[in-house]
């Protein structure tokens, strides 16, 4: 396994990725439990931990980059 494999397999905390994110660390979980960010439960209960593969937040990171934000119309920024 080279180190580039081991770098994507490496397993990351959210505080690790709300860095990579530039987030909140509590973002980063709600992220996780809502299915944004793709994440493994560590444990059960309130107790229970999130992890990330790096390679699953290079792959979020390209996804958001490449969507296209189109200008918002007048309807959708509430002017009447």
């Amino acid at each position: 396994m080279s180190n580039n494999d081991k770098v994507a397999d490496q397993l990351l905390t959210a505080g690790q990725v709300a860095d990579l994110l530039q987030l909140h660390e509590r973002t980063v979980q709600r992220y996780a439990h809502d299915g944004t960010i793709p994440a493994h439960r560590i444990g059960k209960g309130i107790r229970a931990r999130y992890r990330f593969r790096r390679s699953d937040i290079d792959e979020y990171l390209a996804a958001q980059s490449n969507q296209v934000h189109e200008p918002r119309t007048e309807d959708q920024a509430g002017v009447r």
